[in-house]
């Protein structure tokens, strides 16, 4: 029995250490790796490349982003979680300096905090630079910071057909560049918070062609259950079962009268 009490109060013991060691995370505060922070992006950022104060580019499950931070110390990033704010997880974060000086997330200071990972800069009118993961299909984002706000989609990827496809706030421009690429464009501050919704150009070829198929067919059904209620029309008048002339509407469906 006492081994037993024993045995018990030691994984208690160890659970609460686990628990210790990892409430950092588990209550959104602690630090983010330096291997994380300097690892390469996906794609090299475009520092010149950019007309707005912020321009994102969506690539699948991750963005990259670009803040021009026009007099801001620091960003907190967040997103909403299923019951409240979670810290934004980034990765291969780069700081430029307004003399074009580059420098790895490691040389600046990231911390989760407050369920928000926050970035600090040395210079609050230099340009900052981060990947983060982001949903397929959807894109949404927080205003971190005012200004104007450049999204563009991945390749071969819309968001103009309704139902399909959706961009919010409004007063946005929508254009397609030589990289076949969708760029929406707020050239004017945006309020609040950054959502779009797009799709595969394939996916509604294919989608359309479905609907013209499904219609060809129901029309065909239909067309031929109109050449079976005729058929049977002429079978009742051939045995002179009892009809009315005045009812014989070829759109009446309904099943013959047997007397």
């Amino acid at each position: 029995m006492r081994g037993r009490t024993r045995l018990l109060v030691g994984v208690v013991a160890v659970a609460l250490l686990a628990m210790g060691a990892g409430c950092t995370t588990l209550f959104g505060s602690g630090s983010i790796s330096d291997e994380q922070l300097n690892e390469d992006p996906a794609d090299p950022y475009a520092w010149n490349e950019t007309e707005t104060n912020v321009t994102i580019w969506v690539e699948g499950g991750q963005y990259r982003a670009i803040y021009d931070l026009n007099d801001t110390e620091r960003l907190e990033l967040f997103r909403r979680g299923f019951r409240n704010r979670e810290a934004v997880d980034v990765s291969a974060v780069r700081y430029r300096y307004p003399n074009g000086t580059v420098v790895n997330g490691s040389q600046l200071a990231v911390d989760k905090r407050d369920s928000k990972t926050v970035i600090e800069v040395p210079d609050p009118n230099g340009t900052l630079a981060f990947t983060a993961g982001a949903t397929s299909k959807r894109f949404s984002i927080p205003n971190y910071m005012a200004g104007s706000y450049e999204v563009v989609l991945p390749e071969h990827r819309r968001s103009n057909v309704p139902l399909f496809g959706d961009v919010s706030p409004g007063n946005y421009e929508r254009r397609v560049e030589d990289d076949n690429r969708q760029h929406i464009v707020w050239d004017r501050e945006v309020n609040g918070g950054i959502s779009v919704r797009y799709y595969l150009q394939r996916d509604i070829r294919l989608f359309a062609g479905l609907a013209i198929a499904a219609t060809l067919i129901g029309g065909t059904g239909a067309l031929y259950r109109r050449r079976e209620i005729r058929g049977l029309q002429r079978l009742r008048e051939e045995y002179g079962l009892d009809l009315d002339d005045d009812d014989d509407d070829l759109d009446d469906e309904s099943p013959p009268r047997t007397g």
